[in-house]
């Protein structure tokens, strides 16, 4: 439904244990921000990491955003019962969109447009206890590198890579096969964010959602094994 190891050293072996569920703890909230968590860290950018950015509209044009990340405090969503939007002024309504990518058959390009966005996109607490943004078709989010930054063009852009993972032994770890080659496979973690009101400017309810306090104290890496593994 969509609303999203500690090592104990042994003469012979290391015997993983699991993270307390404590620290997985979600709440309730109108309004929350999207964490990138690179899913293999090995394959984060070097020199230019993207795991712990946030997502934030980057201007492609007149009413217009590529999702890009940001190192600042990010976007703040909200979720409701179609789609999910960004926090603008006076809730006017600035949707998550995807769209066709002109470089790949399988990706496509997340936007942060005026308008009421791609129905499908919300938060799951499923499998097991650990939320991330899901989208309405199977697949993976990508962080990509554009090579360079510019006006209206930011060099980190969010796409969406259609196509179900080869799980092989480790889920969570497992290899994207329809990733481009400058593009690196994460999760979207929400982190709960303060938003005023309960109502957009058209009358639509906005809806809470579960989110974690504080991506930032849960050594991801690690602990999501506890979700995916």
């Amino acid at each position: 439904m969509l609303a999203t190891i500690a090592l104990l050293a042994g003469l012979a072996s290391a015997v993983p244990t699991m993270i307390p569920n404590d620290k997985f703890e979600m709440r309730d909230s109108k309004g929350f921000r999207l964490v990138v968590n690179v899913t293999n860290p090995a394959h984060d950018f070097p020199g230019n990491p993207v795991n712990g950015l946030k997502v934030f509209p980057a201007r492609a044009g007149a009413n217009i955003n590529y999702a890009s990340v940001t190192n600042t405090g990010g976007a703040v969503f909200f979720t409701t019962s179609t789609n999910l939007t960004r926090l603008s002024t006076d809730y006017l309504p600035t949707g998550l969109v995807s769209r066709p990518s002109p470089d790949s058959a399988h990706t496509d390009m997340l936007g942060l447009d005026v308008g009421q966005g791609t129905a499908g996109f919300g938060v799951s607490t499923w499998p097991k206890t650990c939320g991330t943004l899901q989208a309405p078709v199977s697949g993976t989010f990508a962080v990509c590198d554009l090579g360079f930054e510019a006006p209206v063009h930011p060099r980190f852009v969010v796409q969406y890579v259609e196509g179900t993972a080869n799980a092989g032994d480790d889920k969570f770890y497992a290899e994207e096969p329809n990733v481009p080659d400058n593009c690196v496979a994460v999760k979207l973690l929400p982190e709960c964010a303060e938003l005023a009101g309960t109502k957009r400017a058209d009358g639509e309810e906005i809806v809470t959602s579960r989110c974690y306090p504080d991506v930032g104290v849960i050594t991801w890496q690690d602990g999501m094994k506890i979700c995916w593994g």
